[in-house]
C-alpha cells in the first residue's frame, strides 16, 4: 500500500487560504501564525512538485494546476469528516445526539417539517433545534453545532447548498 505524502492539514490549509482571501486571514481562523501558514503550503508544494499559488500584484492567486487541486482538497476533506462521523457511529449504543443551530432569518417552515419526519423514521436520533440570529462573522465563533443552516456564505466550512422551499 502506498503512503500520502502529504496531510489532510495542508489540504484543509490551503482551503482556508483561499476561503479566508489570504495567508493572514487564514492564520487567524486557523488560529496559527501566517509564516506557520505559509510553511504549510510551501511544503505542499515541495511535495507535489506543482506551483499552487503564484504572485500578482504583492497578492497570492491561485494556479491553474492550484484550482484543480483545490476542488480535488474539498472532496477530501468532506469525506474525511464523513469517514470519522461514521467511525463514531460504530460504538454508539445510545441515541445519536445531533444539534441543529439556524439562523433566525432562515426560513424553516418546510424545513422543520422534514426534521420531524426524520425523527419520526429514525428514533434512534436525538435533534437539538436551536434558532438564533448569525451574522457572517459569528459563523467562525459558533463551535458547538453539527449542523448549521444560515443564508451566510463560508466556504471554509465545506457547505452544502439548498433550496429552501
Amino acid at each position: 500500500m502506498e503512503k500520502t505524502r502529504t496531510t489532510l492539514d495542508q489540504w484543509i490549509t490551503l482551503q482556508a487560504v483561499v476561503d479566508c482571501g489570504g495567508f493572514a486571514q487564514a492564520a487567524e481562523v486557523l488560529h496559527r501564525t501566517q509564516s506557520a501558514i505559509s510553511y504549510t503550503i510551501s511544503k505542499l508544494e515541495q511535495t507535489l512538485e506543482i506551483e499552487i499559488f503564484s504572485l500578482e500584484k504583492r497578492r497570492a492567486v491561485l494556479t491553474p494546476k492550484g484550482e484543480m487541486l483545490l476542488a480535488l482538497s474539498r472532496e477530501l476533506t468532506n469525506k474525511a469528516i464523513l469517514l470519522e462521523t461514521k467511525a463514531k457511529l460504530l460504538n454508539s449504543k445510545c441515541n445519536i445526539k445531533i444539534k441543529l443551530v439556524i439562523d433566525t432569518l432562515y426560513h424553516t417552515d418546510n424545513l422543520l417539517d422534514k426534521v420531524a419526519n426524520f425523527i419520526k423514521r429514525h428514533k434512534d436520533y436525538d435533534i437539538d433545534i436551536i434558532k438564533q440570529n448569525i451574522s457572517k462573522s459569528d459563523v467562525f465563533a459558533l463551535k458547538d453545532y453539527d449542523i448549521l443552516i444560515t443564508d451566510q456564505h463560508v466556504e471554509t466550512l465545506n457547505p452544502i447548498f439548498f433550496r429552501n422551499g
